[in-house]
């Protein structure tokens, strides 16, 4: 059961957000079009123009990265079995992005997503049962011996005993958390932030797989997970949506395909203002809540979307309409 709250952000007025920093987002980076059948082709021209800074102030903001800067160590500590204080040992990993990390959670996986980012993130995190899905589907495949989580962390309710066992001898290392106050993915949250003090490493993007789909109840508890992290890039992915958190201190560039599905929801509180750009029906000092408007099923009609909200807002893709 989960104790705390959501976090909510107050007003911003007008003044403050001409000031915001943009953070930049990759739709394409994230999944987002593994499942459409065709891939509409973006030309070097409007590739160009995305890779243009929104003005003056944001130049030194790259695409999809963090406007703060961080560690470049690429190394993945180890935590001993069934202990979240233990002294930290490292391990040197090979990864296309040293600040990206995968998180698996007990929902059915899809290979495609898994292939995709497995090689992507450097250290690999099984939340409980999210271990026995990975070992389902990695058999399937023959994939078994390569796909081997890091870790696996959770109450170990879920966790079958063979397959705990394969992992434990594969150098998979098993973390026990009893407590009933957080869920798995708030426990792999809370290793995660061990790894970084102890490491130094700070991980820029979090990939939920199966973040997404499934029990109603438990998708709400993995968004909440957003709000409990705002100044993360936490994204929760499933074979139909991705979704991240709008954190209002920021102004959003999202570079997409030109007829991306998207919603913008006010979750934890009415979103007093909201403007957007690059959407077929764009908003201007709106304001977005339940029981009145929400914006659900908007298409971009540029290859770039720019959100500016003041409070958290909850960007969701249909990645296979």
């Amino acid at each position: 059961m989960q104790q705390e709250s959501t976090h909510v952000t107050p007003l911003i007025h007008d003044e403050e957000l001409n000031k915001k920093e943009i953070l930049n987002w990759d739709v394409y980076s994230y999944g987002g079009y593994l499942f459409q059948e065709k891939r509409e082709v973006i030309q070097t021209s409007s590739r160009k123009q995305r890779q243009q800074p929104l003005s003056s102030s944001s130049a030194s903001a790259s695409s999809d990265e963090e406007v703060q800067s961080v560690s470049s160590a690429s190394s993945t500590p180890r935590l001993k079995t069934n202990s979240s204080s233990s002294s930290l040992s490292f391990k040197r990993v090979h990864s296309y992005d040293d600040m990206c990390a995968l998180v698996i959670a007990n929902q059915k996986l899809n290979k495609k997503m898994v292939e995709f980012f497995w090689d992507k993130c450097s250290v690999k995190i099984c939340a409980d049962g999210g271990a026995n899905r990975l070992y389902s589907l990695g058999t399937k495949l023959n994939h078994v011996n390569k796909w081997v989580p890091d870790y696996i962390k959770g109450d170990l309710d879920s966790l079958h005993e063979g397959v705990s066992d394969y992992y434990a001898k594969k150098g998979s290392s098993i973390v026990l958390d009893s407590s009933q106050d957080t869920s798995d993915l708030q426990k792999c949250f809370e290793l995660i932030v061990d790894i970084e003090k102890n490491s130094g490493i700070k991980y820029r993007k979090i990939i939920i797989l199966g973040g997404l789909g499934g029990s109603f109840s438990h998708e709400f508890a993995n968004v909440n997970t957003l709000f409990d992290h705002p100044e993360r890039k936490i994204i929760l992915t499933s074979k139909e949506n991705i979704a991240w958190l709008l954190n209002p201190s920021y102004k959003h560039s999202i570079d997409c395909q030109v007829e991306t599905k998207c919603s913008l929801i006010p979750l934890a509180s009415k979103v007093s203002e909201v403007s957007t750009t690059g959407l077929k029906w764009n908003l201007v000092n709106q304001s977005l809540n339940f029981g009145d408007l929400i914006s659900t099923s908007n298409v971009s009609i540029d290859t770039r979307i720019v959100v500016d909200t003041s409070n958290p807002l909850l960007f969701i893709v249909d990645i296979n309409p």
